[in-house]
C-alpha cells in the first residue's frame, strides 16, 4: 500500500465493480450429444496399464505389509502371554515348601521351555 492517490485529488476509495454475471452458453440446436464414456474408459485402462497401476500396488503393498506386521505382532503377544502362563506355574511350583509333592519334572520341563 502507497497511501493516498498524490494528485492531490480527494478520492474516496471503492471497492472495483463486481464482474458481469456469466453468459449463458448459446445452444445450437443442429450440435448433437454423443456419450464418449467408452472412449474415456479405454483411455483410463490404456493409461493404467501404461503405469502399471502404481497407486493401487503401493496401497495394496502397504495394506499387505500392515498385515503381515499385525500378524507377527498377533504371534509375538500370543508367545508373551503362554510364557507370563508358565512362568506364573513355575512360581507356583517353587514356592511349595513341602518335599513330598514336589514335581521336579515339570519344573524342569517349565524351565526349559521359559
Amino acid at each position: 500500500y502507497q497511501g493516498p492517490p498524490q494528485d492531490g485529488a480527494n478520492k474516496s476509495f471503492l471497492p472495483p465493480p463486481a464482474p458481469p454475471p456469466p453468459a449463458q452458453p448459446q445452444f445450437d440446436p443442429g450440435m448433437t450429444c454423443r456419450d464418449r464414456s467408452n472412449e474415456f474408459m479405454s483411455a483410463v485402462k490404456l493409461l493404467q496399464s501404461r503405469q502399471g497401476n502404481g497407486v493401487v500396488h503401493r496401497q495394496s503393498k502397504v495394506l499387505q505389509q500392515r498385515s503381515e506386521f499385525t500378524k507377527i505382532a498377533k504371534a509375538i503377544g500370543k508367545d508373551l502371554a503362554n510364557t507370563y502362563t508358565k512362568l506364573e506355574k513355575l512360581t507356583i511350583l517353587a514356592k511349595r515348601k513341602s518335599l513330598f509333592d514336589d514335581k521336579p519334572v515339570e519344573i524342569q520341563e517349565l524351565t526349559y521351555i521359559i
